[in-house]
This record gives structure tokens, sequence and C-alpha cells, in this order.
């Protein structure tokens, strides 16, 4: 899939934006309401204060997740991969993009990952691009949702019998 966002596939920022959100999600096991949004709240939802680079490693402060009994927050770190999978350059890339776009919507409470609209990334506009993509790559859409980034498993015609 990453392999197909070069930036012609959307365009420049918008395939930066899924590369950026899909090898992070994919790499902190992200659950997709833990990335997007049905209605933006700083307090709740990922903001660009909460992704910082320290020493070549990227930190991503989670407000809330599933897992988080106590309502602590969760602290991710992506470490450098040397391939066009790393979490660290492609969230890197996508946050230069977005300072370039959107340098008067750059305040550390702004959503992370925002449209081109300007509005945060939504769930039905995360599984409406993941699809798309898929299907241009010849893969059956309805195979995948954006759990399928969470539970790592391959779509049933693609498993091995047991």
């Amino acid at each position: 899939l990453l392999d197909a966002l070069n930036g012609s596939h959307f365009d420049t920022y918008c395939d930066a934006s899924l590369k950026a959100v899909l090898s992070s999600g994919f790499f902190g096991f992200l659950r997709p309401g833990e990335f997007t949004t049905q209605k933006f709240n700083p307090a709740r939802n990922l903001t660009l204060s909460d992704v910082s680079f320290v020493s070549g490693v990227a930190i991503l402060h989670l407000k809330r997740s599933k897992g988080d009994r106590l309502n602590r927050g969760v602290i991710i770190r992506y470490f450098p991969v040397k391939n066009h999978l790393c979490p660290v350059a492609n969230l890197r890339r996508y946050l230069k993009l977005r300072s370039i776009l959107f340098f008067q919507v750059s305040s550390p409470l702004t959503p992370l990952f925002l449209m081109l609209n300007g509005k945060a990334l939504s769930r039905t506009q995360f599984i409406t691009r993941l699809r798309n993509l898929l299907s241009s790559l010849g893969l059956d859409p309805s195979c995948y949702s954006g759990h399928s980034l969470r539970i790592g498993t391959p779509p049933p015609q693609h498993r091995e019998a047991s």
C-alpha cells in the first residue's frame, strides 16, 4: 500500500498523509478511532502537539486508548526503519507538507491529521481512501477495514488452511 502512495495516487499531500497514517497506525497498533475523529476535540483527539521527535525517535501521545483503563494516556515510540515503511520518516514528511499547506493552522491544538479542506481526518474519510487505494491495486476492499491495521491478519482469501 505504501509503495502506491508516491504522490500520484491522490495528490502529494493526501498520499503523504495516508502514508503517515498507515505506517504510524500499523507500527503503533492503533485503532482507527485513535487517529480519526467524528467531532474534533483537542482534549480527546490527536493534535499537532501530540507528536514530537527526540534523537531520531518519533513520540506520539495518545490521550485516550481502549486499553488505558486509568485514562492516563499512552506514549508510543516509533523507531526509524531504513526503508519506505519507516513511520518516523513518513510522519516527518507529512508534517513538513502539512506545515507548508496549513501554516496558518499550525497551532499545537489543531488536529494532527488534516484533510485538504483543513478538517480533521474522519474515520469515514480514512476508510474511503483506504478502500480506494486497495481497489486501485486490484485488491477487494470489502476484505479490509481500518481494524485490519491493528490485527495484522491477512484477509480471508489469503489465509492458509489450518
